[in-house]
């Protein structure tokens, strides 16, 4: 199960105190700033995209060395932690840059993600 609230700053300040309090043993809880909008992902403990994405491509039969994902956030961070090939998109979080095997040459608005696999991977 994934929930993703969004909500505006002020509203979102005031609810999460109450909730990271409550939920601190539950639940694996990221925000960050996107525009003028903060996000609030709530996971099951231990398990995000980059779990998966592990587990989709052991019930296919794909090996670890032969996935790849493509993000731009910290939301994303398992998947490039958990992944064969992690790609950061140009204009995403330098620590998501930093710790991408590749970073696209475009920007997610450019169709970074299509030109890379277009380039790289057909």
């Amino acid at each position: 199960r994934h929930l993703v609230l969004v909500q505006a700053f002020q509203r979102f300040e005031s609810f999460r105190p109450r909730f990271s309090k409550s939920s601190r043993k539950r639940a694996f809880c990221c925000y960050y700033w996107v525009l003028d909008f903060k996000f609030l992902e709530i996971l099951p403990k231990n398990w995000g995209k980059g779990e998966a994405v592990l587990w989709l491509a052991d019930y296919l039969g794909i090996p670890k060395e032969a996935t790849m994902c493509f993000g731009d956030s910290m939301n994303d961070e398992s998947m490039f932690t958990h992944v064969g090939t992690g790609v950061a998109m140009c204009n995403g979080l330098e620590h998501i840059k930093n710790i991408a095997t590749f970073v696209t040459e475009f920007s997610n608005e450019e169709d970074g993600v299509a030109r890379f696999i277009e380039k790289w991977v057909l």
